[in-house]
């Protein structure tokens, strides 16, 4: 055999050789991952839970939320899915957070919801909602430091649930606009809006101080409307700080304040009216020995049992 057919054989040996070095690896890869990601699916299970934050509920209650995922695998939870159970069940919670503490624990932080819009659901009734517009609780009641949203049907409302509109513009159009009002008018720090009327998209209106009409027309620019607003508004408390009347920023870069009598803003009285007539029913509440529970505080009581297994389904992938 010549030196050269003896180098080309040494060389596919080795060739061979290494290849069969690949394999051997990558298969003991492979069986070591597999026997690890088994063993993760076994014993890493949901079984302690952490609650962190002020919550108005008990450990108890944040826990019993979201027990349907214990016992679960830790990778194939959803906390998305959890954090939207939690908010679902607890309605008074916000900003909820879930991470995953492995081998075996959740920690869920929350927060307390802040009572931020009262919408109308009829006569002498509300749902009181926070600043996305997620329904706390529905009242008779009208809660204070809350603003009051008027002029637009309502389809449907439970507790721990996003509020529905019925009509037109549809449901994101309007909760977009109310929740951007809300956040000009806190970017703005423009305070004592007392009511936002949106019967009208094109006409919508705020009370401000239960005694100014301010029409900001269509939520657009809204930053820059309620800011001119305030500025005026502002200005107008310095020079008569009781006044009646309508402040009209509709116009771009342009405020205009037209000072009037009460009995001239048919809009303005109306809302006064039905304040009272809320104060009243509320002094008759407090008063009415039988203690009768009304419609609006049963129609939508959370269910803060445990989810069923069938629930269970979304929680985990």
């Amino acid at each position: 055999m010549d030196r050269k057919n003896y180098d080309n054989k040494a060389a596919l040996a080795k060739k061979r050789k290494r290849r069969r070095t690949i394999l051997h690896s990558t298969v003991g890869i492979l069986f070591i991952s597999t026997v690890l990601v088994v063993l993760s699916v076994v014993f890493c299970r949901v079984a302690k839970f952490t609650v962190a934050g002020e919550s108005p509920y008990s450990r108890d209650d944040i826990v019993n939320s979201v027990k349907a995922c214990e016992g679960k695998s830790m990778f194939l939870i959803k906390t998305e899915k959890l954090e939207d159970l939690v908010e679902s069940a607890l309605p008074y919670t916000d900003n909820v957070t879930i991470s995953k503490q492995y081998p075996r624990g959740l920690r869920i932080e929350v927060s307390t919801a802040k009572k931020a819009f009262s919408v109308e659901l009829s006569k002498n009734c509300y749902a009181v909602t926070n600043g996305r517009l997620k329904v706390l609780e529905a009242t008779d009641k009208l809660p204070e430091d809350t603003v009051t949203v008027k002029g637009r049907p309502i389809s449907s409302y439970s507790a721990g649930q996003i509020l529905s509109f019925t009509g037109k513009p549809g449901d994101d159009a309007i909760r977009d606009a109310l929740i951007e009002i809300a956040q000009a008018i806190e970017d703005t720090a423009l305070e004592d809006i007392n009511m936002i009327n949106i019967g009208d998209e094109n006409n919508i209106y705020l009370v401000y101080d239960n005694r100014i009409i301010v029409k900001i027309g269509k939520a657009e620019n809204l930053a820059n409307k309620l800011s001119l607003a305030k500025k005026s508004l502002d200005e107008e408390n310095k020079l008569s700080p009781a006044q009646y009347g309508e402040l009209d920023v509709t116009i771009n870069k342009k405020a205009v304040f037209a000072p009037d009598d009460l009995k001239d803003l048919p809009e303005l009285v109306e809302f006064l009216e039905e304040q009272d007539r809320s104060e009243n029913a509320e002094e008759e509440t407090e008063t009415d020995e039988a203690g009768v529970q009304t419609a609006a505080d049963t129609v939508i009581q959370p269910d803060n049992t445990v989810p069923s297994q069938s629930d269970s389904a979304d929680i985990i992938g």
